[in-house]
């Protein structure tokens, strides 16, 4: 019986105990694994464990109350006062582990180990600081160990799992999660931890035969239609691609990733035609948001300097974008943004204003809109402009400076000088 679970008897019998002999049995020798020397480990009487194991439970009490030197303290001695008593030994690995004192941690596990040899929280200490000193191989031979005392036991094997992939055996990790699925089925977790490491080794047809697996357990993800797809672009196998994605929309018309992987395929073909086709439907679904439209916008503003029919392309995307997100200040900014860059600098400057009126809490909107009015000499706007923005910023210079301009500019000194 390891010392957690003589605490609450000890506690109980502790007013029968008090009288006790205190007289030590037999010292019992243990070889110390770092240096190989012969160690004494004595059984002392019942009174001491007790008293052991009540300064046990007070720096157990005391690391709860945020008291870590104090804790380390107690654990310390009652150690000393019962040199058997393993969970202070593994309290202490565990401070020092924290404080990343690791060859007293791991000196401190060793002994906890040694003590209670089947103490399965003792060895997944032991995993843990190997794992933080480095030694990856020390933490999986204690896994494995573990795992096959507990088969059922999955938390450990899916820690074994980790640090199989950790060292990039992914054989022997797909064999562990072969062996969580007997236990537990199918799921969504090991199916993907499965296609995961089937890709990472390169058995590619492997991965589609997973994937074509979880589509019948799990038909209504379409991330792994969409996953089925990609398989079949890495393979060669475009076709086949295509036919994937055209079975999502024939399952539901609306999906708008269904038409962005049509898109890519297309581009991929150098169709570009049929790749914008889809795009604008994708961009008519409501289920696609502004971020991911605004994302496919500026793309094909970049493509635009290769290319200026990309630009056409974009402002047209826009245009579908703000039908249906004409609420969002966002919208006319990345507008705005496009029209800028297509040097259509009064119809851009047009969608910033919309985007100030839908927000005016953004500095810089307003800073483009006083630039663009002042590229434009539109002098009046400016000085409209200007004062609207010091109406939310008062404190920026900035904004002064261009009404003082546009005064200037109007002829109206006094308010000029007033602004500069």
């Amino acid at each position: 019986m390891n010392t957690y679970l003589k605490t609450l008897l000890f506690l109980f019998l502790l007013p029968t105990l008090g009288a006790c002999s205190t007289a030590r049995e037999t010292p019992r020798e243990t070889q110390d694994k770092e240096t190989g020397e012969q160690v004494e480990r004595p059984v002392v009487s019942e009174e001491e464990q007790l008293q052991s194991t009540a300064m046990l439970m007070e720096g157990i009490k005391q690391k709860l109350l945020g008291n870590p030197q104090r804790a380390v303290s107690l654990f310390y001695d009652a150690k000393e006062k019962d040199p058997r008593n393993d969970a202070a030994y593994y309290e202490l690995a565990k401070m020092h582990a924290r404080q990343n004192q690791l060859k007293d941690a791991a000196r401190y596990a060793d002994v906890s180990i040694e003590l209670d040899p089947g103490n399965k929280e003792y060895l997944l200490l032991r995993a843990d600081i190997w794992i933080l000193d480095g030694h990856m191989p020390e933490a999986i031979r204690i896994y494995e160990e573990l795992t096959a005392k507990h088969p059922r036991n999955m938390m450990l094997h899916r820690n074994l799992v980790s640090a199989y992939r950790h060292e990039e055996q992914y054989d022997e990790a797909l064999q562990v999660v072969k062996h969580i699925e007997s236990v537990q089925g199918l799921t969504q977790e090991s199916g993907m931890e499965k296609l995961e490491l089937l890709i990472r080794m390169g058995r590619y047809q492997d991965a589609i035969d997973e994937t074509l697996a979880l589509i019948d357990l799990y038909p209504e993800e379409s991330g792994f239609v969409e996953l089925l797809g990609d398989l079949y672009l890495e393979t060669g196998q475009e076709e086949k691609a295509k036919e994937t994605y055209l079975q999502m929309l024939e399952r539901d018309p609306g999906n708008y990733m269904a038409r962005l992987l049509l898109a890519d395929y297309y581009h991929q073909q150098d169709k570009s035609t049929e790749a914008f086709e889809q795009l604008k439907q994708a961009f008519q679904s409501p289920r696609l948001g502004l971020e991911g439209k605004a994302r496919i916008v500026f793309t094909y503003m970049s493509w635009a300097e290769e290319d200026p029919i990309f630009m056409e392309q974009a402002i047209e995307l826009a245009d579908i974008m703000l039908s249906m997100h004409d609420d969002e200040a966002e919208t006319w900014l990345v507008y705005g943004d496009l029209l800028f860059h297509a040097d259509k600098k009064e119809e851009a400057r047009d969608k910033y204003i919309k985007a100030a009126e839908l927000d005016p809490s953004g500095l810089s909107v307003w800073q483009q809109i006083l630039s663009l009015d002042l590229q434009l000499g539109d002098y009046e706007a400016m000085l409209r402009h200007s004062d609207l923005a010091l109406e939310y910023f008062f404190e920026q210079p900035i904004l002064f400076l261009f009404n003082g301009l546009a005064s200037l500019q109007l002829e109206d000194y006094e308010g000029a000088a007033s602004s500069l």
